[in-house]
């Protein structure tokens, strides 16, 4: 089984991070005190779901 992401995957994740920084983190307290990722960030599956999710948690912890 290969784990390693496609180049698909690595876009949307560079795409996902790229948009936290620029975009999530300017809402942070707003999507924190919700505790959860607005359903317009999602992605169309949930490999992208989890990678869009990643790469805003990684930024929302080094923003603090």
């Amino acid at each position: 089984m290969d784990l390693n992401l496609s180049e698909e995957q690595k876009l949307v994740q560079e795409t996902a991070r790229d948009f936290a920084r620029k975009t999530v983190m300017a809402r942070a307290s707003e999507i924190e005190e919700a505790k959860a990722i607005p359903k317009e960030y999602g992605g169309t599956s949930q490999i992208q779901q989890l990678i869009i999710a990643r790469e805003i948690l990684k930024e929302a912890r080094t923003a603090r």
